[in-house]
């Protein structure tokens, strides 16, 4: 049987493409036709040999996020540290380290992280194509917090975006994941270029078990194409940008760090019925039968490109909202119009234009910056649930501590700018919320710890844009709450944070928080009573 094997150095410094037009052979053509008519002795493959080339690292549970990951993963110059809760929840950057923390430490430590095999599956490949022979000896705590890092990108809005559109494609992404890393191995290349291959799961509306899929998601290193009995060997289109030979009965071999010394993990592409489907030799449940497709990315593309957080990016770069949700509770969002990206029903839709599920991350959305949206939590347990939303334009929204239970629902009303705030708790809630803006180089955030309302009793909140002033209207009983306030300046990293005290609100009152130094931190607090 014919086979095509990638290296990186099939042909040396010229592609096949190349080569064939350099000798007035006109594509489609495959590799074994050309060696053939130019009669090249030998073989076109150059083998990926297990004991020499694989890494011998098994898949792990157990990450090691901090800081310092958190920066190698996003190259951010930002400070996270002294934002970390001291004195109430983080907020900004730091809000969204405490998610990428969650999701790191892995499930062994009690986080999200069911394994590294995206970061596995880079570093092989990276090592591979670039022809290190040291591959083997690598060991775990040689490479622990790099893998952790690395793993990180899988939270970047380039892989969010990317996965989570691959798998709306459903089953068309298997031949098209298919020919892209067929095509790449003909036309060689090196690290930038070697291909990934992702089990993802499939479709652009999901059942309540998609993110129980996501825990079998998966990422392998494609190294082989094995074709079957008869078959004419790969054939690259006339301008060269992707393959037309059959893919029925073509076998990929990878290598999977589930097992990392095994040398016939293979999925097997099958489009007799005229639907690309697959299987895998190694792991039926990601099989395109049980609601699975292939998506890819380079380790170019993943490993040696940037990545920015949902909320960041360069100048012009598409950036968004990120809402998630730590909790026992689900999160739908809606449109004026109806539109819905959430949880409802048990199904997962994305229906609002530019809103996207965080693949491998249940409970948080990326979500348009210019688009008003209403929350809706719906409680799935007894517990306590914190709800965070962070906005590109520099400001964040936290509400912790407020207690749910199973079918309740509170809504909640954000303003585009999070100047305004509405919420309106399904019983009798008392809760903590946190707000934070970046004003030039000064973060800023204030807490009101006590707040609360009921379902004919809302909270409302009204910001600012430089938080000079927070108003917190009380339509409930009156109550006793506790503000704090911080401000970090980014420049110098000087954290000034103050208890600025309790206040009683009565009933049908507003609390009013006016600062009039953010240097100092020098706040007064009154109450007023609404007109």
């Amino acid at each position: 049987m014919l086979s095509l094997r990638s290296s990186g150095k099939i042909l040396g410094p010229t592609s096949l493409i190349e080569l064939a037009h350099k000798n007035h052979v006109e594509p489609p053509i495959s590799m074994r036709e050309l060696f053939d008519r130019l009669r090249i002795k030998g073989s076109p493959e150059l083998n990926f040999k297990f004991g020499v080339n694989n890494l011998t690292i098994k898949n792990f549970e157990d990450g090691v996020p901090d800081t310092g990951t958190f920066r190698q993963t996003f190259g951010t110059a930002e400070i996270v540290s002294e934002l970390l809760p001291v004195w109430g929840h983080p907020v900004l950057t730091a809000a969204f380290y405490l998610f990428y923390h969650y999701y790191l430490k892995g499930r062994a430590n009690g986080g999200l992280a069911t394994g590294f095999c995206s970061a596995l599956s880079s570093l092989a490949a990276d090592k591979f194509w670039k022809g290190d022979t040291d591959i083997t000896t690598i060991t775990k705590g040689d490479v622990h917090k790099f893998l952790t890092a690395l793993q990180g990108k899988m939270l970047s809005k380039e892989s969010l975006i990317t996965f989570h559109d691959q798998g709306r494609e459903g089953a068309d992404r298997i031949e098209r994941s298919f020919r892209e890393v067929e095509t790449i191995f003909l036309h060689g290349g090196g690290r930038e270029k070697a291909p990934l291959i992702f089990f993802l799961p499939s479709g652009a509306i999901w059942d309540g078990g998609y993110f129980d899929k996501l825990n079998h998601s998966h990422c392998v290193m494609p190294y082989r194409l094995k074709y079957p009995q008869g078959h004419p060997g790969p054939r690259l289109s006339p301008d060269g940008s992707t393959t037309i030979n059959d893919l029925n009965g073509v076998e990929m071999f990878v290598w999977d760090c589930n097992a990392p010394t095994k040398d016939d993990c293979r999925i097997r592409f099958d489009s007799s019925s005229g639907q690309p489907r697959y299987t895998y030799s190694n792991g039926s449940a990601v099989n395109s039968a049980n609601g699975f497709t292939l998506g890819m990315m380079t380790n170019g593309k993943f490993l040696l490109s940037d990545h920015d957080m949902p909320f960041s990016g360069p100048e012009g770069v598409k950036r968004f909202v990120i809402d998630f949700l730590l909790s026992p509770a689900d999160l739908q969002i809606t449109t004026a119009s109806g539109q819905r990206t959430g949880n409802f029903g048990g199904k997962i839709h994305a229906e609002i234009p530019d809103s996207h599920p965080c693949f491998l991350a249940k409970g948080a959305y990326l979500l348009p910056i210019d688009t008003l949206l209403t929350r809706s939590i719906v409680g799935t347990g007894v517990g306590q649930y914190t709800f965070n939303s962070i906005i590109p334009d520099g400001a964040s929204l936290v509400l912790h501590d407020v207690k749910t239970a199973p079918g309740q629902t509170d809504r909640l009303s954000i303003s585009v700018d999070q100047t305004q705030v509405r919420f309106r708790p399904a019983a009798e809630k008392t809760f903590n919320m946190t707000m934070a803006r970046l004003k030039g180089d000064e973060v800023r955030a204030i807490t009101v710890n006590g707040v609360g309302g009921n379902p004919a009793a809302e909270v409302d909140l009204t910001t600012s844009h430089e938080m000079n002033s927070v108003d917190v209207k009380n339509h409930g009983a009156a109550r006793s709450v506790e503000v704090r306030a911080l401000v970090l300046n980014r420049q110098t990293n000087n954290v000034v944070h103050k208890a600025l005290g309790s206040l009683n609100v009565p009933s049908q009152a507003t609390l009013r928080l006016q600062v009039n130094d953010w240097n100092t931190v020098n706040a007064n607090m009154l109450t007023l009573n609404h007109p």
